[in-house]
Formats: structure tokens, C-alpha cells, sequence
């Protein structure tokens, strides 16, 4: 990651509206969870929208195949899949528009991942967990809609 957005990161996290100590405890894990994944299902919705990579492939990112520009786009290169042991290649770079890699960016922030898997699992805790596979992502987009 950039330390552009290190620093975008920052500010965002520290631009928060009441004192965490001014909400009750299981009301503020049941809203941090709700609006990760929120911001979560937004980001992978629009990735989807603008790379036309398969709900497989976008399971499949890192936060290191995401680079953010200073114009407002971001960069999305993804390894190709292939056969164990074999040689693999990127797919051709997708751009992202300024209203995805912002959405991307704040799922992100929001997360704190700034390395690994970009699209993870979130309990019921508001706790992230492992990568999240193509079809948790897809059952949990149809029923946050």
C-alpha cells in the first residue's frame, strides 16, 4: 500500500462522530458489523461492476493487487489461476472508477487491511476472519439485498 493511502486511512479512522464509550457495548458490535459489511458487499459489488472478473477471481484478491492513484482510479492486477507448480501470469490490469476505488478503500480502512485477502469473513462480532470464498460472497450479497 501507498503511504497516500496509509494516510487517507488515518483520517478516516480518526473521524468518528460520538465517543466510543457513549454507545452501548452489543448495539456498537452489532452496527461496526453491519456497516463493515456494508461497506464490504459495496466494494466487492462494484469491483465486480468494473474489473468483469468472476465472483471466483474477485474472491481471489489481495490488497496487494490493488493500486490506488493519485487521479481518484485504482489499478486491479489479479494472477491468472493455473495448475499447481505451473507458471502463472497476471490477467490483463483492470481500472476501477473513482467511486469504486473510493468504495474499495474505505472497505478497507474501515477493515484495516492493508495486506492478505481483501474480501474476509465478518462474525457476528464485527471480526474479521478468513478469505472469503466466491459463493459466501454471492449468499451473503443476496441476502443483504
Amino acid at each position: 500500500m501507498s503511504l497516500q493511502f496509509n494516510d487517507s486511512c488515518n483520517k478516516q479512522l480518526t473521524a468518528v462522530g460520538a465517543p466510543i464509550h457513549a454507545l452501548a457495548p452489543e448495539a456498537m458490535a452489532r452496527g461496526h458489523r453491519d456497516a463493515l459489511r456494508d461497506l464490504r458487499e459495496r466494494a466487492w459489488s462494484l469491483i465486480l461492476r468494473d474489473t468483469r472478473f468472476s465472483a471466483d477471481q474477485a474472491a481471489l484478491l489481495d490488497a496487494e493487487n490493488l493500486h490506488f492513484g493519485r487521479d481518484g482510479f485504482a489499478t486491479v492486477m489479479l494472477l491468472e489461476a493455473g495448475e499447481v507448480g505451473a507458471p502463472r501470469s497476471y490477467l490483463p490490469s483492470q481500472c476501477l472508477a473513482p467511486d469504486a476505488a473510493s468504495a474499495v478503500e474505505r472497505w478497507m480502512c474501515a477493515a484495516r487491511i492493508f495486506t492478505g485477502a481483501l474480501f474476509r469473513e465478518i462474525d457476528e462480532h464485527g471480526r474479521l476472519g478468513q478469505r472469503l470464498g466466491a459463493m459466501g460472497a454471492l449468499s451473503q450479497a443476496g441476502t443483504a439485498a
